[in-house]
């Protein structure tokens, strides 16, 4: 096999030309293979720059029999021309400082040509060959390598073995803020700045640490990094010795992940986890609690019964049965706060929901509340404690945007949407009801944000509250939306979908009679319910029956439809401590009676069967605590209504 070797000579006589052509021709190898050699002369370097441009060269002698000044020059032509091909500097005379400034420089050779013999100038243009490939391949790798560390989506950066910074890729300079050229050569204690995330204290430097032991280093828990402008990141890291060919410790490697989206989703599902917690809690307290508000609420209407509406203790009377919805509001909120939940709709005048939740939100507060509330007000169909819940949170937010104190105008009209309008609703009648303060406003840059969950601008707000007046009012399919200028105060308006039929919404209590002696069965597992609701049921004549449980209720109801005196209807508690509720009690006695008119109770107010009880079996639901004049409603429409 022989290799063709082309050789430029720039600058020499003809008689060197022929010389050296001679030596390189004449001369034999111990190469594995024979080497041809094709030597082109060029007298002047604007010649041999025309060869270099226009014929494939494999190295070039360039003659350096130049004055001083200009000794260099011409290599750096040649070089800057054709930095791929080797040059070798020919001289007349030893000058070791010129030899050594040319090879710095990126000759490949000096060779004096006094000393130049056969073999000397070939092995000299095989190394310089072999050299220039063996750079260009190191040339090569590197690049290959700032590649691939370009494309890590992890931050990297290699130190020497003194710790100091010899590379950076794209990703750490981002997370660092600072650029390559800047951080090299500095400490990496300086580039590398972490926290520890819970005590805030400055942690050991990694990089020192690996130098020490010489062993890879890996941290899962999560540190804080602190770039160039203050920025914090949430990452995680690793890091390994680097060791040459010699396996002698020639530096570091670290890489580092930015873990801060993943951190804060992990917050977020914190949050969620907490709220869960919370609404499991709420749910047995909503529980408890409106199974005692039962009897309360109960014996109220009761006691106003004996009473004429224009005596002071009617009036008392009234205050305190408003007390106790309002705590049964309390209890629903918390629950949506915690736990959301589908609303238990009712058919519903919005006028009363909104002054006691107005009137009893603003008490002992230095804020008037002026209404405006249409009296032919359409009704709606609305879960009333989240209703409420809305409310409460508007008029909260219209106090703090009023700290000196003020008024909150609080409006309710009828209004019909036809036509082109820019509402995300569709057309029909709605309920528009305007809540207004005088406040401070809020800036436009908010504006996009304030029904964002977790977005505040209170210091120990939670974020939560708009948001969930969004979702309640999109729950009703309804539409919530603000006005504001800033030092001039807020508007919010709440659009609710007008009901289909209306009602009072007076609150008059008439002598309550019913037509006729029915008999309910009342199953639930508090003596006190239980009581109070027979108690109700005979103020407007009715018989009760009395079950602790599913079971005693399935008994005492298939005895009496086999008498002559059967139940007309069962009132079912939908959870029993212990015990069979009415979601399974339910399913037996449709068996038994598939004409069953049962009415689902329970202060989980949140429960899938609460808003959807017709697909579970029962024909009617009531929410506890209830007044008297609930519970008479509920019966009188399920008892009037064909099954």
């Amino acid at each position: 096999m022989t290799d063709n070797l082309f050789v430029l000579l720039i600058g020499d006589n003809p008689c060197n030309a022929e010389l050296i052509r001679k030596t390189l021709t004449g001369t034999k190898t111990n190469s594995p293979g024979s080497l041809n050699f094709e030597l082109y002369h060029a007298k002047e370097p604007s010649e041999g720059l025309d060869f270099l441009i226009n014929t494939e060269i494999d190295v070039v002698l360039l003659n350096l029999k130049l004055p001083d000044e200009k000794k260099l020059n011409t290599f750096h032509m040649i070089h800057n021309k054709s930095p791929h091909v080797p040059v070798i500097l020919l001289s007349n005379k030893n000058d070791k400082l010129l030899a050594i400034q040319s090879v710095r420089q990126g000759a490949q050779d000096y060779l004096v040509k006094a000393e130049i013999e056969g073999n000397l100038l070939i092995r000299a243009i095989q190394y310089a060959i072999e050299r220039k490939r063996f750079a260009e391949a190191i040339a090569t790798e590197k690049e290959s390598l700032g590649v691939t560390l370009r494309s890590i989506g992890d931050g990297v950066i290699t130190t020497d073995k003194e710790g100091k910074i010899v590379r950076i890729n794209k990703v750490a300079e981002k997370l660092t803020g600072w650029l390559e050229d800047d951080a090299i050569g500095k400490s990496s204690s300086e580039i590398f700045n972490i926290l520890n995330e819970k005590t805030y204290k400055t942690c050991k430097n990694p990089i020192k640490t690996i130098l020490k032991t010489g062993s890879v280093y890996e941290i899962n828990s999560y540190k804080i990094l602190i770039s160039r402008d203050g920025t914090e990141k949430i990452i995680t890291y690793k890091g390994a010795v680097l060791h040459d060919k010699e396996n002698n410790n020639i530096g570091v490697v670290l890489i580092f992940h930015d873990n801060t989206m993943k951190r804060k989703m992990e917050e977020e599902l914190l949050k969620i986890e907490k709220l869960e917690s919370i609404g499991i809690l709420a749910g047995g307290i909503a529980h408890d609690f409106n199974n005692i508000l039962v009897p309360i609420m109960g014996n109220l209407s009761l006691a106003k019964l004996r009473f004429d509406k224009e005596d002071e203790i009617f009036e008392m009377l009234t205050d305190a049965e408003k007390a106790a919805v309002q705590a049964k509001n309390l209890v629903k909120q918390l629950i949506t706060f915690a736990r959301g939940g589908s609303p238990v709709k009712e058919t519903t005048s919005i006028i009363e929901i909104i002054q006691d939740t107005a009137i009893f939100t603003l008490r002992g507060s230095n804020i008037q509340c002026n209404f405006s509330l249409d009296e032919d007000l359409w009704s709606v169909d609305v879960d009333g404690g989240q209703l409420s819940h809305v409310i409460n949170n508007l008029i909260i937010n219209s106090c703090q945007a009023m700290p000196e104190g003020g008024t909150i105008d609080v409006k309710a009209a009828n209004i019909n949407i036809i036509g082109k309008h820019p509402l995300p609703i569709p057309k029909g009648e709605y309920i528009k009801l305007t809540i207004t303060d005088h406040g401070i406003g809020i800036p436009d840059k908010n504006l996009k944000k304030i029904f964002d969950p977790y977005f505040t601008t209170k210091e120990n707000g939670s974020g939560l509250n708009l948001a969930i007046c969004y979702s309640i009012i999109k729950n009703h399919n309804g539409y919530i939306s603000l006005d504001t200028k800033e030092g001039e105060g807020t508007s919010f308006y709440i659009y609710l979908p007008a009901a289909g039929e209306n009602i009072n919404h007076k609150n008059v209590i008439e002598d309550i009679h019913c037509s006729g002696k029915k008999r309910i069965l009342i199953m639930d597992d508090e003596e006190m319910i239980r009581k109070v609701t027979g108690k109700m049921l005979q103020s407007f004549g009715y018989e009760a029956g009395y079950a602790q449980d599913g079971d005693e209720a399935i008994k005492l109801y298939k005895e009496a439809k086999n008498s002559i005196n059967p139940y007309d209807a069962v009132l079912m508690d939908l959870t029993i401590p212990g015990g069979m509720g009415g979601k399974e009690a339910v399913k037996i006695l449709l068996e038994i009676d598939p004409d069953l008119k049962a009415i689902v109770s329970s202060g989980h107010s949140n429960d899938t069967i609460m808003t959807n009880h017709l697909e579970h079996g029962f024909s009617g639901f009531i929410l506890k605590p209830y007044k008297i004049q609930e519970l008479q409603n509920v019966l009188q429409k399920i008892l009037s209504e064909d099954k």
